[in-house]
């Protein structure tokens, strides 16, 4: 699969230092498991909050994995690397540098 196959929305609720750490550690995370890449899409729901809604997103954070299908949602906490890698059902693609 190419880049533009694994795409992934990040919601959260401002830009703190925390969610700031949350996005870089996910896209650090997700990183590893794809050599040809992936697109992270944050949204700043108190920025964007018609972008939540009709995402029917109502509590952040959420992880959202768009692409590849089928749809695939983490909601709360996101710091677990393991439980979210296994979430999003990264360790299922061809691309894989790391085993499960």
């Amino acid at each position: 699969m190419t880049e533009s196959e694994y795409r992934f929305t990040l919601y959260i609720a401002g830009r703190t230092k925390t969610s700031d750490e949350l996005v870089v550690k996910l896209k650090k995370d997700i990183k590893c498991f794809f050599k040809n890449g992936f697109f992270m899409e944050v949204i700043n729901v108190l920025e964007a909050p018609e972008q939540a809604a009709l995402a029917d997103v109502f509590v952040t954070p959420t992880l959202i994995r768009n692409l590849p299908k089928p749809v695939c949602r983490i909601i709360g906490n996101l710091k677990d690397t393991e439980k979210v890698i296994s979430a999003m059902k990264l360790t299922d693609g061809t691309d894989n540098e790391k085993s499960p």
